[in-house]
């Protein structure tokens, strides 16, 4: 049990915790070739569940057992004239798993179209909002609404470090939007896209879809787009060694999203700049940059914003050679945890390795950064080498000490 500014927090180790060791059993079975060894690690997965699933949708028909007789059942949704097969048209993305016991809210959502202009479907995550859409979609060969519904699942694939799913969804969405002649679906599918090329390291795409992206935005007349593909060719820039010209890209972002009063543009570009002003060796101005959002992240639980910020600051105490940069470090890596992101805890451990180094741990410095790697490899992407600017200098700091 340690103590924290806001309370207490139970710091365990992820093994101990039965969610962190469903997931990894989960994951592990997915990649396991061996049927049995895979049905013997989900066994072993769904012993660690506590009480009935879904126990609070326990009155929802797709909790309910599927008969195999019944003409709702997973032999139908499996069929190829079920309602939720995409067969119905051609060229649609296939799901990799079928949408089982999902036909009666199917057909319901069915009947409500043929009298809405508009439905929602509304729970919480998890439960299949975005496959009922999907099937939906593809059940009627409505291609602009499986582009929407497959934009859907990127986002989070980001976030848990699905870059092969997150590649996948944009691609197929820019492809389906591209098609449908809607630019502003292309323009949402085209930063997802760069999103992934940049983590791939691949900086000349990710460039060429933000350039794309801001034309369409400009066109379209819509400034806070325009400011986030501002920020992210600014990020290319940086990533390419350009910094001169990733500051005034990023300048230009944080006015544009300033005088559109749009918070998240301003301050995506102003941390923008904060990294620009640590790799030029400005601490101060770095700092600046960061607390200028540091109390407006903690008031919104601000998740990934807030563990970067942290990380930051910890980078510049840690250059200081200041003591602070453990608690920067370990806020950054509670608000990482936080996220489900693996990346962002990957730079959390990065910079926990850069304090060991700093008070001649090497083993603990050693362990971390071998940890941090184990993490962005898990991902599909390892650290590209334009990205290695903190990873490098703890290294050669380690190398230093160890020479005679």
């Amino acid at each position: 049990m340690l103590r924290r500014p806001a309370g207490y927090l139970l710091d365990v180790a992820a093994e101990a915790v039965d969610a962190e060791r469903f997931t990894a059993l989960a994951a592990r079975a997915e990649t396991t070739p061996d049927p049995r060894e895979r049905a013997d690690l989900l066994t072993e997965a769904l012993e660690l569940w506590r009480g009935p699933a879904f126990a609070d949708f326990a009155d929802e028909a797709f909790t309910a057992p599927a008969d195999p007789r019944s003409p709702g059942s997973a032999a139908t949704a499996r069929s190829p004239d079920s309602a939720a097969s995409p067969g119905k048209a051609p060229g649609l993305p296939v799901p990799p798993t079928e949408l089982i016991g999902r036909d009666e809210a199917i057909r319901h959502i069915a009947r409500l179209l043929s009298t809405s202009r508009l439905v929602t479907l509304t729970g919480v995550g998890g439960v299949g909002k975005t496959r009922r859409a999907l099937a939906e979609f593809a059940a009627v060969g409505d291609r602009w609404g499986v582009a929407a519904a497959t934009c859907e699942p990127a986002e989070p694939a980001l976030i848990r470090g699905d870059i092969a799913g997150l590649r996948r969804d944009a691609r197929r969405a820019l492809a389906l939007f591209a098609e449908s002649g809607d630019r502003w679906g292309r323009l949402r599918a085209l930063e997802l896209l760069a999103q992934a090329d940049e983590i791939g390291g691949d900086y000349a795409a990710a460039g060429g879809h933000r350039r794309e992206g801001l034309r369409l935005a400009e066109e379209l007349r819509l400034p806070a787009e325009a400011s986030f593909m501002l920020a992210g060719l600014g990020r290319v820039a940086l990533l390419t060694g350009d910094l001169e010209r990733a500051e005034e890209l990023h300048e230009r972002a944080r006015r544009l999203g300033a005088e559109q009063g749009v918070k998240q543009a301003e301050q995506h570009a102003e941390l923008g700049l904060a990294l620009i002003a640590r790799r030029r060796g400005d601490l101060e101005g770095a700092e600046a940059h960061l607390r200028a959002w540091l109390e407006w992240d903690r008031s919104r639980d601000g998740g990934a914003g807030l563990a970067l910020i942290y990380a930051e600051l910890g980078f510049i105490a840690e250059m200081r050679g200041d003591a602070a940069a453990e608690d920067f470090h370990r806020r950054s890596l509670d608000a990482a945890r936080a996220t489900g992101d693996p990346r962002a805890v990957a730079l959390a451990l990065e910079g926990l390795a850069g304090v060991a180094a700093l008070t001649g741990d090497r083993s603990r410095a050693a362990a971390l950064l071998e940890e941090a790697a184990a993490l962005r490899a898990s991902t599909g992407a390892p650290l590209p080498k334009a990205e290695r600017f903190d990873v490098d200098r703890i290294t050669q700091a380690l190398a230093g000490r160890d020479a005679p």
